[in-house]
């Protein structure tokens, strides 16, 4: 097989591959490709499923209503696994959405 080099070409191949119930190894062999540019595609193509999936997605934060008698700046978030984020003051928004972006990763 020729060398594919881009996505357009590659991807199609990776797709056949994870139908295929093969290892890399075998399924590259077959295909006369090393398996690491196998590897490489299986990457670069799980990397953009990833990005595709978290661009259609909803947003994740929901509103939030504090009683107006809460005089405190401070901020307090908790983690499903049990870290603890505390702010003394408030933090933007964008900022939180990395923050967690990172935690969760």
């Amino acid at each position: 097989m020729a060398e594919l080099k881009n996505a357009s070409q590659m991807f199609p191949l990776v797709e056949t591959w994870l139908q295929s119930g093969q290892t890399q190894e075998e399924f590259s062999s077959i295909h006369s490709m090393s398996k690491h540019v196998l590897s490489y595609w299986v990457c670069k193509y799980r990397k953009a499923q990833r990005s595709e999936q978290s661009e259609g997605a909803a947003p994740s934060f929901i509103p939030v209503h504090t009683p107006a008698a809460v005089s405190s700046t401070s901020m307090e978030i908790v983690l499903p696994t049990g870290v603890v984020i505390r702010f003394a003051d408030q933090v933007p928004v964008s900022y939180l959405q990395q923050l967690l972006k990172v935690c969760s990763a």
